[in-house]
């Protein structure tokens, strides 16, 4: 585990630097989560809605999904 010491502002703003948010994967004016566990504030990032929208949500062979499809297809009655 390795520390840093940062700064906190007059309105209680907490000021990281560039090493830390690429290693932590914060992005400048993105969102984390905050939580407080036993007195630690612990910043967790959030994925940014295109970070979302990118990943890719399945990966399987076009047989496969074709095979998927069909069955649906075949539940629903609209396959013979």
């Amino acid at each position: 585990m390795s520390e840093t010491i940062l700064t906190v502002g007059g309105k209680g703003e907490i000021y990281t630097n560039d090493a830390l948010r690429r290693r932590t994967g914060i992005k400048k004016r993105g969102k984390v989560k905050a939580k407080v566990s036993e007195g630690k504030l612990i910043l967790e990032p959030l994925p940014s809605l295109q970070d979302l929208i990118s990943a890719p949500v399945l990966m399987i062979a076009v047989k496969e999904a074709e095979k998927l499809s069909e069955e649906a297809q075949k539940a629903r009655g609209i396959y013979d």
